[in-house]
């Protein structure tokens, strides 16, 4: 949990969560894939789908998707190490724009 107070909510932490126990499992199918753009795009896909689905439910805040979430996904969320290991890196972003 970090600072932000709205995480001392049980629903808020059981959201993300869930998200986080969600997005883990669509992606298992990218684990003995290569390592490259193409492998990068289709995770992005991937998850911009599912968390459309769930911003469409109302449990992201914002009036667009834009506004509730982003995925990121690409050459500058992936470090050389990250890319020698075969894990990709996913920043993302809550309404309002704080980082989750």
């Amino acid at each position: 949990m970090g600072p932000d107070p709205e995480w001392k909510y049980a629903n808020v932490r059981r959201l993300f969560a869930y998200l986080e126990r969600s997005i883990e499992t669509r992606t298992q199918w990218a684990v003995f894939e290569p390592n490259d753009e193409r492998l990068w795009a289709s995770i992005r896909t991937t998850i911009q789908d599912f968390l459309i689905t769930v911003w469409r439910t109302g449990a992201l805040m914002g009036t667009k998707q834009e506004e509730a979430f982003f995925v990121r996904c690409d050459r500058t969320t992936m470090t050389s190490g990250r890319h020698r290991q075969r894990t990709a890196g996913l920043p993302c972003r809550r309404g309002g724009g704080e980082a989750c």
